[in-house]
């Protein structure tokens, strides 16, 4: 934890030294991991054992996985069966910010988590995450590279944003749109209604929280190659759009 507050201050981000009295421990708060997927069965079934298994350690049966699956057409039914599973379904695909709003309303827990389903983030930056959230609204997972499809040309695009984007907000904001998040759950219902459908999702939950005034903490986090079986949904010029779309309508609702 010294490594990260290293880290956080080295990015001019203050973490407060004061904790509120709850803290987000072991047993002390339920939990509520959301895993919007959409053709993502082999990622998933190496996933969700592995989040399980961290679950069980930082907070032994006092936890729920709700899996949304947006459409698939692979099968994830497995899924179903492992402890402590909820499967939710939409029956077309609406986007994974549909999915993730279907999944946060129907969370049981205090804390609800987003983490995707694609096995690029791990079950112990999330956990990592879970601990940071004591001193904060939302805790997003800042990630060290990127992998897959066009590479450079989405770093190219989601570092420009997001340095353009903390100019505007006058804050640092290392990553804009990672798919690894925690939230105190009335924090995210204050304005879960203006989440987007699609992949600007992630976006609007950043810059949503700041507008409302939450206090917004980032973690540096691990991040790995997507599974074998997973291929990417990151469209260069339409998704680079709608990341713009969605920034100018944050900015407009300040």
């Amino acid at each position: 934890m010294g490594g990260t507050l290293r880290l956080l201050r080295r990015w001019n981000i203050i973490v407060s030294t004061v904790m509120p009295d709850a803290a987000i421990s072991s047993g002390s708060i339920r939990i509520s991991v959301v895993i919007p997927v959409y053709n993502e069965g082999a990622a998933l079934t190496q996933l969700v054992p592995e989040i399980t298994h961290q679950l069980n350690l930082f907070a032994p049966s006092d936890w729920e996985i709700l899996v949304v699956d947006d459409g698939s057409t692979d099968e994830i039914s497995a899924v179903s069966q492992m402890p402590g599973v909820k499967l939710l379904r939409h029956t077309q695909r609406t986007g994974s910010g549909a999915a993730r709003k279907t999944g946060s309303r129907a969370a049981a827990g205090q804390i609800i988590a987003w983490i995707d389903g694609d096995g690029t983030y791990s079950a112990v930056s999330l956990t990592a995450a879970l601990t940071l959230l004591n001193g904060g609204d939302q805790v997003i997972g800042a990630r060290s590279t990127d992998y897959g499809y066009l590479r450079l040309l989405r770093l190219a695009a989601k570092n420009g944003t997001a340095r353009i984007t903390g100019f505007l907000w006058t804050t640092s904001i290392p990553d804009l749109n990672s798919g690894l998040r925690v939230f105190r759950r009335e924090s995210l219902l204050a304005w879960i209604d203006e989440l987007p459908d699609g992949f600007s999702c992630t976006t609007t939950a950043t810059l949503a929280a700041l507008n409302h005034r939450q206090r917004v903490l980032f973690l540096p986090i691990s991040y790995r190659p997507r599974h074998a079986e997973s291929s990417s949904k990151f469209h260069p010029l339409i998704d680079t759009l709608r990341l713009w779309r969605a920034v100018w309508r944050c900015w407009c609702r300040r």
